[in-house]
């Protein structure tokens, strides 16, 4: 069993009225109070595992929640959220970067409280050692977290996407989800032709949605058994799309605030910049450190924290005429990153990622144009808006399939 296939056991028997009563999960009415210990019977409704551990996916009758980080069925009312494919998490890089910022922060107070330290010295210590301990404990949580995963609502057949957090789900509706998929993207660039695979959600008349994409046509071709193993279902009609035709038009957008790793790269961005400036002011103190690694820090840090500013306070823009399309990034009066591919009728997929959060390409007939990049459903552009940005251009619809039934539950 490969690498991909084994993140996607998908939970088949056991009893989880056991676990809830061996390890002491807790399970919360709507109004957050705790209710007394589960006993009594419960009603299976069906079973699955994942690896060693068991759990029996139930329905209850009153209104209540159970929330799991892995290994858990998420119940909401009548309502049973049932994981086809298990959340991730870095637990390696959570507890290394907790790790550095537990230990730059007892350096930070052991200089800071230092006896012979001026009082300025020691503000402008605390002020760096925060920024930066708050930089890595930031990151460790990202990393910490659980994200990512699929999941299949029984009750309404909605196929939800897991992004950067366990709130942080993109819900698509039952009847817009045809399948999954695999297509080819070929690019011809100025090094030659470039092919890759996807394996891909197909939707009824909207962007698919890429889950995976390798240059190895066996690769996919594993993922999207696996997928399938899992309970998604694939697309069975295997008719070329229609050719969508587009309109002349602009369109500015951004994704603002929400995004993903936005916070934690503005922290980063602070830290290095203020360390990078106060070392390369003080040359005549650190001469080989502020000579040489300070601007180079520095300069990373400013970069970090424009990146920062103009996700959140600029925009980007895209337009199509006489069969190109272009896209850039502006803030304000200054612009940058200007691109452009040809393609009257190019391809469009929207690529999700459970740490950098979700992105739209336009796969034209001489490279790629990527935008929208770090957008959740917690964002300024959610998820869903950015997916319907190809629809403000089109004159017809972007498929015309026919959706498939989802599996019984």
């Amino acid at each position: 069993m490969s690498g991909f296939e084994s993140r996607l056991k998908l939970s088949e028997r056991g009893l989880l009225r056991s676990h809830l009563l061996s390890m002491n999960y807790r399970v919360f009415l709507l109004s957050g109070k705790p209710l007394p210990p589960i006993s009594g019977s419960v009603t299976p409704k069906q079973r699955c595992s994942n690896g060693s551990r068991t759990v029996e996916r139930t329905r209850f009758s009153s209104s209540m929640w159970c929330m799991r980080g892995h290994a858990f069925p998420i119940i909401l009312g009548r309502l049973l959220i049932k994981t086809l494919v298990n959340r991730q998490r870095s637990m390696v890089g959570a507890v290394g970067g907790a790790a550095i910022g537990g230990g730059l922060a007892l350096g930070t107070l052991a200089l800071a409280f230092d006896p012979n330290m001026p009082a300025g010295a020691s503000a402008i210590i605390l002020f760096l050692g925060a920024t930066i301990v708050s930089a890595f404990l930031g990151l460790s949580y990202r990393l910490g977290v659980w994200r990512g995963g699929i999941f299949l609502n029984e009750e309404t057949g909605e196929l939800g996407l897991g992004l950067t957090q366990h709130t942080d789900i993109w819900w698509l509706p039952a009847d817009s989800v045809l399948g999954v998929t695999m297509t080819r993207a070929d690019v011809q660039r100025s090094d030659g032709l470039s092919r890759t695979w996807s394996v891909e959600i197909a939707r009824q008349n909207e962007v698919p949605i890429s889950l995976l994409e390798t240059s190895e046509e066996e690769s996919a071709q594993e993922a999207l058994d696996a997928l399938v193993s899992v309970g998604l279902w694939a697309k069975k009609d295997s008719r070329e799309e229609p050719t969508t035709t587009y309109t002349d038009g602009s369109l500015r957008f951004g994704v603002h605030r929400g995004g993903a790793l936005q916070r934690s790269i503005f922290l980063f961005g602070v830290s290095l910049a203020v360390i990078g400036t106060v070392f390369f002011l003080q040359m005549q103190h650190y001469i080989v450190f502020g000579l040489f690694f300070a601007p180079v820090i520095g300069l990373i840090g400013w970069i970090l924290l424009t990146m920062t500013c103009v996700k959140r306070f600029g925009h980007e823009e895209l337009a199509f005429k006489h069969g190109a399309w272009g896209h850039r990034i502006a803030w304000g009066r200054l612009s940058w990153g200007s691109r452009e591919v040809q393609g009257a009728s190019p391809k469009w997929r929207l690529k999700v990622h459970g740490l950098r959060g979700a992105c739209l390409e336009l796969i034209g007939n001489d490279g790629i144009l990527l935008m929208g990049s770090g957008a959740t459903t917690r964002s300024r552009l959610s998820v869903q808006e950015l997916s319907n940005l190809p629809q403000q251009f089109a004159k017809g619809p972007l498929a015309s399939e026919s959706p498939s039934p989802p599996p019984q539950a």
